[in-house]
């Protein structure tokens, strides 16, 4: 029987510190840290993805981070079919891997070995949901989920019309639900022997505190101007992408004609606005939990290949 690799997952919500506990670990054991951050994998967002420096690093070997153009979509299926090649390398040469991040989805595809098939997106059929939803409300497209999959129409919310979509998108492609897709992708049992810490805080308002200094420190660091920059690649973004809650923020400031997103708003608006940016994967810090407990399922992907669950 093959001995089954090691493999540390540090995970937490935003600003839990998960960053300084994996480097502590990777220091003391040997390791190497691989990310599990969707947003630390794009260049030019540093600031805004609290993307640890190379002073922060302390010489430990950090991979999967500043990989990706801000115009490149980005599947879970991409994240896996490279993060998994790369924790076997770093066994291979005698060092412990350490899966650090909070992306939920990214952390379940390696934890759970999920094989990801082949299924096409169409993009004319989201754009013919997409406006179903905005003529007759979020209900009337979960309806058309509740008919043909009411199991995952259990488990997703209403609003949430990225996974709403896709579910009815997979179930007109495939034919088969999407609840079932997901049952299928799972049946390869994980390669790695596992130990996972989750890190949080008994008192939420302590972690809401913490959250709160790193906005004042994004804010100070120039985040929102820094984000200037980036609107080229907002611009040219798919719908569903992402960064899209991003370019939400910076929106087109400094552009003729542009809008300016939040840059344009008073102070309150502009602490708000980089706070969606510390926690861009639902709105909440706890989010991720729900993700990795099974009780709110898979948190938003990228388009593209990926698990059925995905958007």
């Amino acid at each position: 029987m093959t001995a089954k690799q090691p493999l540390l997952v540090v995970t937490g919500p935003t600003a839990s510190g998960k960053t300084a506990l994996s480097i502590r670990l990777a220091k003391a054991l040997d390791g190497e840290v691989v990310s599990a951050d969707s947003m630390q994998m794009y260049r030019g967002m540093d600031i805004g993805t609290a993307k640890p420096t190379r002073e922060e690093m302390e010489g430990v070997p950090h991979h999967l981070i500043d990989v990706l153009e801000p115009s490149e979509t980005f599947s879970v299926a991409d994240y896996a079919a490279l993060a998994r090649p790369l924790i076997l390398e770093i066994g291979r040469r005698g060092r412990l891997p350490i899966l650090t991040g909070g992306t939920g989805l990214y952390i379940q595809a390696i934890t759970q070995n999920i094989q990801f098939s082949p299924i096409p997106s169409d993009e004319g059929l989201r754009r013919e949901l997409r406006q179903l939803a905005q003529r007759e409300g979020n209900e009337a497209l979960f309806s058309i989920l509740r008919d043909c999959d009411p199991e995952s129409a259990a488990s997703i919310h209403p609003n949430n019309l990225g996974r709403v979509i896709r579910a009815i998108e997979v179930f007109r492609l495939t034919g088969v639900p999407i609840s079932e897709h997901n049952r299928r992708s799972r049946a390869v049992p994980c390669p790695y022997r596992l130990c996972m810490l989750g890190l949080g805080y008994q008192e939420r308002q302590r972690l809401y505190r913490r959250i709160e200094g790193r906005v004042d420190r994004m804010l100070e660091l120039g985040v929102l101007g820094g984000g200037r920059g980036l609107t080229g690649a907002f611009r040219h973004r798919r719908p569903g992408h992402r960064l899209q809650g991003a370019g939400g923020v910076f929106g087109g400031a400094g552009e003729p004609g542009g809008g300016g997103g939040a840059l344009k708003a008073g102070e309150p608006q502009l602490r708000q606005a980089a706070a969606h940016l510390v926690s861009p994967g639902g709105g909440h810090p706890l989010a991720f939990c729900r993700c990795l407990s099974g009780r709110g399922g898979p948190l938003p992907g990228g388009p593209g290949h990926r698990p059925a669950g995905a958007v």
